[in-house]
């Protein structure tokens, strides 16, 4: 099954999944003391109400959780237990896991890196590009993200076709990176083609605390961990486990 592109402490959640808080205002008159009387609110002009959240929309508010971390020095345990009540805590390890990225279906998918390999293969130049024809994967190389030649690399089976990098992950431009009309987009792990339905799809393979990395950031800031003389570490150690949660158990 895989997952669609949307701190080491390891708590399986058997209920819910990572959530955002959504903050709503309303203005309220007092009833009326007597009936027939209205009591109507002093005009101030518009009134504006500004705020933001990340995650999911359901379970755990991440706002919340950091109020409950910096200012009653919850520890994210305490913070699980408050959102996820009747949940066990339990390891999962660092189990592969695969993410659909939808802005790449139907279309050849082009991909650089220094130290490109596919299948184990060397490139042997800044880009490659894979196309689905059939059942099989055909992969060609070229000079880098705009190449307009590229020539024949090899074919290989859809159901087993992976594009990797030998370079170490130290840096962004040492990752995997998409090449699209925006510019890259670097990925962590793996990517690969396969055919469903005829159509071709492109799947992000990579570690459980690989997919982390990526994916706390988006749903509480980093800078968050030293709100409180730190304390908001504990805000970001729950958003960890409910990802992790939500990812892995649903």
């Amino acid at each position: 099954m895989f997952l669609v592109e949307r701190f080491r402490t390891v708590r399986v959640l058997s209920l819910g999944v990572a959530g955002t808080m959504v903050a709503s205002a309303t203005l309220v008159a007092a009833a009326p003391a007597h009936a027939g009387e209205l009591l109507a609110l002093p005009s101030v002009g518009n009134v504006t109400i500004s705020g933001h959240g990340w995650g999911h929309g359901r379970g755990m508010g991440q706002y919340g959780a950091l109020g409950y971390a910096v200012n009653y020095g919850w520890s994210s345990a305490q913070i699980l237990d408050h959102f996820y009540g009747g949940t066990v805590a339990g390891t999962i390890g660092n189990p592969e896991m695969t993410v659909e990225l939808l802005a790449h279906s139907g279309k050849p998918l082009v991909v650089t890196a220094p130290g490109l390999t596919v299948n184990g293969t060397a490139v042997g130049a800044a880009a490659v590009r894979l196309t689905l024809s059939g059942s099989n994967v055909i992969a060609a190389r070229g000079a880098g993200c705009g190449a307009t030649t590229w020539s024949n690399f090899g074919t290989y089976p859809a159901s087993s076709t992976r594009v990797r990098t030998t370079a170490a992950p130290t840096s962004l431009d040492n990752l995997l990176s998409t090449c699209e009309s925006t510019g890259k987009r670097a990925y962590r792990g793996e990517l690969a083609v396969v055919s469903s339905g005829g159509v071709q799809r492109t799947i992000n393979y990579l570690p459980t605390e690989s997919y982390l990395r990526g994916v706390v950031p988006h749903e509480s800031p980093a800078y968050w961990g030293s709100l409180g003389g730190g304390k908001g570490m504990q805000a970001l150690a729950a958003q960890a486990v409910a990802a992790r949660s939500y990812a892995l158990v649903g």
